[in-house]
């Protein structure tokens, strides 16, 4: 009972810290997933570590904060898009510096290293292009985005404009799937959706977080109707599908070096990667899905 009262807490200070941090502005929304790339990086470094494999963690979250960076200001539209030529190289550094670590398993070392990279840094980027937008004849900020004209880059410096709508839209429906599948997984789960990986999760788990998103969907596509009811569901659908893979491939990680939580900054919740391992893998669907769409 003190452990679901200590999670219950921890679960809402976290969601009170990313909506407030995702509102406000563009700076405030950098600032709470920089402090997410970090740690997640820190702790997926630290699980290899765990398996006997020497990643170059610095140089690594590192070129993680480059990448973050570099891509927040190509959003901004404060640097052209070709600036992000620089991340090219990044890989080849960490191979040569590599040579003169002298670790064991150099291949496997490198290989991590740059993985981290692709696993955290690449899709927590992808989410400035999610919130700052050009301006242009028809898309200017409606009046649910009024609390976020307060940033001055986004309104006075370089014609761009942050928009929340989506990302919370996004973490709404992601955290009425979690809480669904652990509803419907505690109360009717018999079928195991993946037991050699994670034994708890249910296949009527899944389908209940399923089912619970549709009525977040309905709910967030009232707060946003600009973004048609029907795509809000194909991103409710996206979200828990790719989400399921986003824990189970987190749980593989800590299976393999036999840990129960990939950290200990959340009491009740574990690490950064336990919270948010669903959206590494589903959030670069959804932008993907709203680039189809022509949305973004």
């Amino acid at each position: 009972m003190k452990n679901v009262l200590t999670r219950s807490i921890s679960g809402v200070f976290l969601i009170l810290i990313v909506v407030g941090s995702v509102w406000f502005n563009s700076l405030s929304n950098f600032l709470l997933f920089l402090f997410i790339l970090i740690f997640g990086m820190h702790e997926f470094y630290r699980l290899s570590k765990a398996a006997n494999y020497y990643p170059n963690e610095k140089l690594g979250i590192a070129s993680g904060i480059i990448i973050y960076t570099l891509s927040y200001f190509v959003a901004a539209n404060v640097v052209d898009i070709n600036i992000l030529a620089i991340i090219l190289p990044l890989p080849i550094f960490i191979a040569i510096a590599e040579m003169y670590r002298q670790k064991k398993n150099p291949i496997n070392n490198i290989s991590i290293t740059i993985f981290g990279l692709i696993y955290l840094a690449l899709p927590l980027s992808l989410i400035h292009f999610m919130v700052l937008s050009p301006y242009s004849s028809g898309n200017e900020p409606d009046i649910i985005n009024t609390l976020s004209k307060s940033s001055p880059l986004n309104t006075q410096l370089h014609d761009v404009y942050y928009s929340s709508i989506i990302i919370i839209g996004y973490f709404i429906i992601q955290w009425v799937s979690d809480t669904g599948a652990f509803v419907f997984g505690v109360s009717f789960g018999k079928h195991r959706l993946f037991e050699r990986i994670s034994p708890k999760k249910s296949w009527e788990g899944a389908i209940g977080g399923f089912i619970a998103t549709i009525g977040a969907a309905f709910l967030v596509h009232q707060i946003y109707p600009h973004l048609a009811l029907v795509h809000w569901i194909v991103i409710s659908l996206i979200i828990t599908l790719f989400g399921i893979f986003g824990d189970l491939i987190e749980s593989l990680f800590k299976r393999s070096v036999n840990v129960k939580d990939s950290g200990k900054i959340m009491p009740g919740h574990g690490g950064i990667l336990d919270r948010f391992d669903s959206t590494l893998i589903a959030l670069p669907m959804v932008y993907f899905y709203l680039q189809i769409i022509n949305y973004l």
